[in-house]
């Protein structure tokens, strides 16, 4: 059967009422052809989650309807590879929501996205940094198209120590190949939760993260405020002041807005800073002042960026010739986007086409 995943919201609960709820769930469920398989409370934010074999949405709501009388903010459905790698292995009882080591699973996890930019010559194998780190440091490896690598953890300290492990290594294999000068790197950690208000399991973080990514300054690992948060004082204050950037919730909140409004209007050629700065809220200056404090780079290299990554992505599926994907992302000269395609990618458009 189908596999099942949902997302309760917005109403006080108490761990032992959740436990209630999922006992009455499992009486009912057999009359309905559902079978629960598991479930999630994250008491801090507010949130249920529960998984379950079924053959429709609407069964899956029916069981809680009849069971409690409950209801899902949102129901979706997963294939169960991209449940097993973004979920990862588990050990907590179908009839209990605590790990056999006593801890309450909230369901959060853990993303880090590293982008390598670069000459194509001297681009670094994937291999280097998802084998040896990623699995390493038990996280789960997503390859992407294009040059981020992206990986999942269920721990939040596991995650960042892998990020500073392979920021250090990146900076080291650079510095001994002399490709400093010629290769960059970016790295993200986000985290969130499996379900929201959108389809897709844990679509709205992994997009998070990616922007992140794109936001983060050369060399620089960006933490968002979440991970800050489930950190705790496993790390020392101390280790942010050169190693990380963090963002706090009101920088994420503005960030969001400027790339929602910017990939919006990538395809305008006529997009500029002030535009943004008008759907966003703020003077050209203010705007500037504060995207170049918060990323290191201006609000036009940033929207420049986005061009050309939605530019990357595109070519690579080759269903539309280069002048069309230029004029696409807001370039209405091939010649001069070649241009900056390269001095970004350091190859040809030509180059990228059907690569995917």
């Amino acid at each position: 059967m189908p596999l099942f995943m949902d997302v309760h919201k917005g109403t006080e609960f108490t761990l032992e009422e959740v436990k209630k709820a999922h006992l009455a769930d499992l009486q009912v469920q057999q009359k309905h052809g559902v079978r629960y398989i598991q479930y999630w409370v994250n008491d801090a934010a507010g949130m249920v989650f529960c998984l379950m074999e079924a053959p429709n949405k609407e069964a899956c709501a029916s069981v809680h309807q009849e069971a409690h009388g409950g209801v899902a903010c949102n129901i979706i459905q997963v294939e169960k590879g991209d449940y097993e790698l973004l979920m990862g292995a588990t050990t907590v009882d179908e009839d209990d929501i605590t790990h056999k080591d006593g801890v309450i699973d909230p369901a959060y996890r853990v993303f880090i996205s590293v982008s390598l930019v670069g000459p194509g010559k001297y681009t670094i194998e994937p291999e280097f940094i998802a084998g040896k780190y990623l699995r390493e440091s038990g996280g789960r490896e997503i390859l992407h198209p294009g040059q981020e690598i992206l990986g999942v953890f269920n721990s939040c300290t596991q995650a960042v120590t892998c990020a500073k492990n392979i920021q250090s290594a990146l900076n080291k294999y650079l510095q001994e190949k002399k490709m400093a000068d010629r290769i960059e790197f970016r790295i993200a950690v986000g985290a969130g939760e499996p379900v929201t208000e959108n389809e897709g399991l844990f679509t709205d973080t992994i997009q998070f993260v990616s922007r992140l990514n794109t936001l983060a300054s050369k060399n620089q690992i960006l933490l968002s405020s979440l991970v800050k948060d489930l950190l705790g004082r496993t790390i020392s204050e101390k280790s942010f002041d050169h190693l990380f950037k963090v963002l706090t919730p009101s920088d994420e909140k503005l960030l969001i807005k400027v790339m929602e409004v910017s990939e919006a209007r990538l395809s305008d050629t006529h997009f500029t800073v002030a535009n943004l700065g008008k759907e966003v809220g703020m003077s050209r200056p203010q705007l500037y002042r504060r995207i170049l404090n918060l990323t290191s780079i201006s609000p036009n290299d940033l929207i420049r960026e986005l061009r050309l990554k939605k530019a990357e992505r595109m070519l690579r599926t080759k269903d539309r010739n280069i002048s069309e994907i230029a004029l696409e992302v807001g370039f209405s000269n091939p010649s001069y986007f070649s241009k900056r395609f390269y001095q970004r990618f350091g190859a040809l458009p030509s180059q990228y086409l059907g690569t995917a």
